[in-house]
């Protein structure tokens, strides 16, 4: 669709400076093409444009707040129609003894062998059909991690999962939307 778009930009250009209508001809090429370029343009930096105001809403749905001041040190978007966004933060040391107090602490607290995301669980129990939410807190080698899943009628479901290390000062923080 994009393609056939971005086609009829210049060919309705050309038919409108035939027809004497060049300003009209070029107005409209321009907004054909801009109707393609734009969203292009933010999935290409949508990873650039990810700010700490949008970090602190992810880990806020997830039920984790940073009480200091923290650094993005990488964030990748990728995926259409499914999203997939892998970040990194650097947090200060009391923040991150915080969470993995909090997850310790959570009534579902388990220690696992494996690893395995709650998204391959609810399909297992066929709970992908209704609405779902599922907040599970659990250890895994020497990583707490809080995995939230939610599922609304009509909504894609979201997937986020923040994992803290003792032995680490980074916050990683996955959103995978599919």
């Amino acid at each position: 669709m994009a393609m056939i778009i971005l086609i009829c930009s210049p060919i309705s250009y050309f038919i409108l400076k035939y027809l004497g209508y060049k300003r009209t001809g070029i107005f409209i090429s321009v907004f054909l093409a801009l109707i393609v370029l734009i969203p292009l343009f933010f999935l290409i930096f949508e990873s650039k444009l990810y700010s700490k105001s949008d970090a602190e809403k992810d880990l806020k749905l997830i039920d984790i707040q940073l009480k200091d001041d923290f650094e993005i040190i990488r964030s990748e978007i990728s995926g259409m129609p499914e999203y997939y966004q892998f970040t990194d933060l650097k947090i200060s040391d009391q923040d991150k003894e915080i969470i993995i107090k909090d997850i310790k602490v959570s009534d579902n607290f388990e220690k696992r062998d494996s690893i395995q995301p709650i998204r391959f669980m609810v399909l297992e129990k066929d709970l992908y059909r209704a609405d779902t939410t599922i907040l599970h807190n659990y250890k895994y080698k020497n990583m707490f991690i809080r995995e939230l899943y939610i599922k609304r009628f009509n909504h894609v479901p979201i997937n986020l999962r923040v994992e803290a290390s003792q032995n680490s000062d980074m916050l990683y923080l996955e959103r995978i939307e599919d």
